[in-house]
């Protein structure tokens, strides 16, 4: 079941800006079954068995953030947002807009999501301002860090035909410990997937007692897994390619 919300509970501006209007328009490439992301996609859903699907907003208030992490997180939000106006901004992730989600709901908790998220930067074979992600979100009493891990590499491995992955530990705003796989591509590392386990104070702010409950979260580059997936080499070519059903 998908569960549709608006965007954050607010009417869209009516004078957004064009580079914004632009992106917004991109397609929803996880919406075309003949998509190569579409296809991608549903191949994950399949394996994510109990998980419920949430469509989250695409507009992300910068209040509902400070409330999540603070002002002194958002001190170090990234340069490469796409800011709509001084209170809104374009999610450059999956992780901020379904943990706020994720503060509505009670009881142990097995989501997933997936859709567009936006950087400003330039745009190479390897980056886009407008890509699609994939995120799973785990939530309760019985959830451990290795378990979350567990299942991140089974997805790699299923979609990915057993292609040998590398991890390496990395920070973040959300995660206490957190890990990113890499899949070798003609020599080059690609970073494909990023999870961790999330702070005692984002389970605060959730409204859980991270004595009693653990959670964390995974996010999925969908045009990087496709482009190994599928053997394209430049991602810009990923939104114009079919496959057959």
């Amino acid at each position: 079941m998908i569960e549709r919300r608006n965007t954050a509970g607010e009417p869209l501006p009516e004078d957004l800006p064009q580079k914004i209007v632009e992106l917004l328009a991109h397609p929803v490439l996880t919406d075309v079954p003949e998509s190569p992301v579409g296809q991608t996609w549903q191949a994950m859903r399949g394996l994510l068995a109990g998980f419920t699907e949430v469509e989250l907003p695409e507009i992300v208030c910068r209040k509902d953030v400070l409330e999540l992490v603070g002002q002194e997180h958002m001190r170090d939000q990234p340069g490469y947002i796409h800011r709509i106006n001084d209170g809104q901004y374009l999610r450059h992730d999956l992780t901020i807009p379904l943990l706020l989600s994720a503060r509505h709901r009670s009881g142990p908790q097995r989501l997933t999501t997936c859709g567009k998220t936006y950087r400003n930067g330039k745009q190479d074979r390897m980056h886009l301002e407008a890509f699609h992600q994939a995120e799973i979100f785990m939530l309760g009493p019985d959830v451990e860090i290795s378990h979350l891990t567990g299942l991140v590499m089974h997805l790699l491995d299923e979609l990915l035909d057993g292609r040998t992955c590398r991890v390496e530990r990395m920070q973040t705003l959300v995660w206490d410990q957190a890990w990113c796989a890499g899949i070798e591509v003609n020599g080059e590392w690609m970073d494909v997937a990023a999870w961790g386990r999330f702070t005692p104070a984002i389970l605060r702010s959730l409204g859980r007692d991270p004595s009693v409950e653990q959670g964390g979260s995974a996010g999925f580059g969908l045009e990087r897994l496709v482009s190994i997936r599928y053997g394209i080499s430049d991602l810009r070519a990923i939104e114009s390619a079919r496959v057959g059903s």
